[in-house]
Formats: structure tokens, C-alpha cells, sequence
């Protein structure tokens, strides 16, 4: 027996599962160790919606900068199934019912909570249950990109290397299955 032969005792597999499972850790702390730290305070800048006399109105005080305007986003449009392939296939799943699902490879490996936190900026947050929360920009073309982490109400922006963005999918056959049930 050749002593480089680990086929038949099963050290390739479970070389291999340790790996995909070692994989997402590694992304989350180098995505954690390498963003700017920025306030999470919302109340700053001149863009702050103001709540008027309105029942849910929303109304932005006037700025003389030059701002492109932006669609605001909805929760329809957010709705549904983004992935993006390095090696393993990473699919988001954002449900009507506000849940978030993470699949890696086909495997649901993480659930949190999602929301829009400011549809004019066009942002979103998904709130895990541990406190670590990651915002994602919605793109103007329907993609939507990590920006941010946030850790004990601290947000730190992501480096723009350490962005990931997730294209839309029209396969949305997990939150149609789920939705069945």
C-alpha cells in the first residue's frame, strides 16, 4: 500500500467537508478584521427622513448638495433568491415573511431576520441572532452587495476588495417550497 493513498481510509472527505465548513468562517473574519468603522447613528446628515403631520408620510429636508436621485426601494422588490459562485455556489434567500436564509452548495447553513433600513440609500440589514448583523445595499440593477457589518451596534464599512455582491436569480425554487408548505 502506498503510504500517500488516502482513499480508502476517507481523509480526502473528510478533509474536504472540514473545508466548506472552515470556508464561510474564514470569509466572516477577514469581512469583520478589515472594514472602516463608521457610526450606526441613522440621525446624522442632512437626508434624514422626517416623519410629517402626515399619517406615515415621509418627508426629506431640502439639501443644496448635488444628490442623484434614487428609486426607493420596497420589500417586493428585494423579495427572492441572489447567489454567487466561488468554487461552492452561495444562495440568499430573502422571504416575504422577512426571513433570511443562507444556503452554501444547496445546504441551508444560517437564518436571521431581514429589513430595510433606509429604502432611499437603498440598504438592508440581516439581524442574526448572535448580534453580528451584515447590511447589504440594494443595486439599481437588482443585485444586491455586503457593504457593511454590524457588531454591538458599531457599523464598519466593508473595504471595496471584500464586497461581495450576489446577482438576482430567477430560480426561487426554495422560497417557492417553502412557501407551499
Amino acid at each position: 500500500m502506498d503510504s500517500l493513498d488516502f482513499s480508502e481510509s476517507g481523509w480526502w472527505d473528510r478533509i474536504l467537508s472540514e473545508m466548506r465548513t472552515l470556508i464561510p468562517i474564514l470569509i466572516g473574519l477577514l469581512v469583520v478584521g478589515c472594514g472602516e468603522k463608521q457610526s450606526l447613528n441613522t440621525n446624522e446628515g442632512n437626508n434624514t427622513p422626517v416623519i410629517t403631520a402626515k399619517k406615515g408620510a415621509k418627508e426629506t429636508p431640502p439639501n443644496n448638495s448635488n444628490v442623484n436621485t434614487v428609486k426607493e426601494i420596497t420589500r417586493e422588490d428585494v423579495i427572492g433568491a441572489y447567489e454567487v459562485k466561488f468554487g461552492d455556489v452561495e444562495r440568499l434567500v430573502f422571504e416575504a415573511s422577512g426571513d433570511f436564509l443562507y444556503y452554501l452548495d444547496g445546504k441551508k447553513t444560517d437564518e436571521a431576520k431581514w429589513s430595510i433600513i433606509d429604502s432611499g440609500k437603498r440598504e438592508l440589514i440581516a439581524n442574526y441572532p448572535d448580534g453580528k448583523d451584515i447590511i447589504m445595499r440594494f443595486e439599481m440593477n437588482g443585485n444586491i452587495t455586503d457593504i457593511a457589518t454590524v457588531n454591538d451596534g458599531e457599523r464598519t464599512a466593508l473595504s471595496k476588495d471584500m464586497q461581495i455582491t450576489y446577482k438576482r436569480v430567477k430560480d426561487t425554487k426554495l422560497t417557492k417550497d417553502k412557501a407551499n408548505k
